[in-house]
């Protein structure tokens, strides 16, 4: 992590846990609609979210559908970050939507305590609305303000949907 550009890393920085969920959530859409390694995009998703749950409190926003995956997600989370229990599986199934329901929790919780969200949050929500279109998610800021017609980026890969929308930073 740098301070400025072309500055060497800080040796030590301050951590919040509203900056750690928000870097992890935002690292893992990144990675995301770059394609990235599945496994990091969910360990960072599912951190982000228990953080966000904690921060949102009465806020906090889970659709029956997101709470219904938390207990695989947890348990998925918990695999990649200490290995498997002595007499456990030795594998389990990551279902990558998932983490795409984690990372919209976070979301909603993030606008929660914030008011609203990021340009990459709102770019995730519109990208998620084509690739689940019975979601009902109607209540997000995140999205609106992206104005951007998106229809005819439904063929395009998410990293090209992602690139459409970088030069609309407002």
């Amino acid at each position: 992590m740098q301070d400025q550009v072309g500055s060497p890393p800080a040796d030590v920085i301050t951590i919040t846990s509203e900056s750690a969920a928000f870097t992890q959530l935002e690292t893992a859409m990144t990675l995301w609609f770059n394609a990235g390694d599945p496994v990091s995009i969910h360990t960072l998703a599912a951190a982000a979210q228990e953080v966000y749950s904690c921060l949102a409190g009465d806020k906090a926003y889970l659709k029956s559908f997101i709470q219904a995956s938390l207990p695989e997600a947890h348990s998925v989370q918990n695999f990649c970050k200490h290995g498997p229990d002595r007499n456990g599986p030795k594998s389990v199934r990551l279902a990558t939507r998932t983490t795409e329901l984690l990372m919209l929790d976070s979301v909603i919780s993030h606008e929660a305590i914030n008011g609203d969200g990021t340009h990459l949050m709102g770019v995730y929500v519109k990208r998620l609305k084509q690739e689940i279109p019975f979601l009902d998610i109607h209540l997000l800021k995140a999205g609106t303000e992206v104005g951007i017609n998106v229809d005819h980026l439904a063929d395009r890969s998410r990293s090209e949907f992602l690139k459409a929308f970088q030069g609309s930073v407002p």
